[in-house]
């Protein structure tokens, strides 16, 4: 139990470190799912954490960083999520 079958790793383990610091929620371990022996393809460019200094500045770099996940990686825009 507890184990994510959705998400690559590095969202799994980093959005685990976010939740745990609301005390009011039901205790859970939660960690990247094991398939075959295995941990799932880390892909290290996945998750994204970008603070700028304005909010033009935020808007552009988030623009420019889905542009790139869907002309150079082949993500479908619809499978990028901007929190």
């Amino acid at each position: 139990r507890g184990e994510n079958h959705r998400c690559a790793p590095a969202i799994v383990r980093r959005s685990a470190a976010v939740i745990s610091y609301n005390e009011e929620r039901f205790t859970k371990n939660i960690r990247p799912a094991i398939v075959d022996g295995k941990e799932r393809t880390e892909d290290n460019d996945a998750f994204r954490l970008f603070v700028g200094t304005t909010v033009g500045e935020e808007a552009r770099e988030t623009a420019q960083t889905i542009r790139r996940w869907h002309d150079e990686a082949g993500i479908a825009y619809r499978d990028i999520g901007v929190l």
